[in-house]
């Protein structure tokens, strides 16, 4: 009986992670970070991943691989563009 009772105990519950639109995500990051553009969008994909921020707006159903995938095909082409200008 009293395990229940810990297994609901409001302490004990994980707060729910903030919800932001993509747009103030990005923006949030970008405000915070000094870096290039591909450490924003990797922190962005990290954050949403990891669950620590959730989206809401027009995302809000979309899954992080809906990002970051797109992510990693952008950088692939790039490198293979970087490698043809050689």
């Amino acid at each position: 009986m009293r395990a229940a009772h810990y297994a609901t105990s409001p302490h004990l519950q994980t707060p729910e992670p903030p919800e932001l639109t993509l747009l103030d995500l990005v923006q949030a990051v970008c405000n915070e970070s000094s870096g290039d553009e591909r450490e924003i969008v990797d922190t962005v994909c990290h954050l949403l991943r990891t669950g620590q921020v959730r989206l809401c707006g027009n995302f809000r159903d979309a899954d992080a691989e809906t990002f970051c995938g797109a992510d990693r095909i952008a950088s692939a082409k790039d490198d293979r563009s970087n490698q043809r200008t050689r």
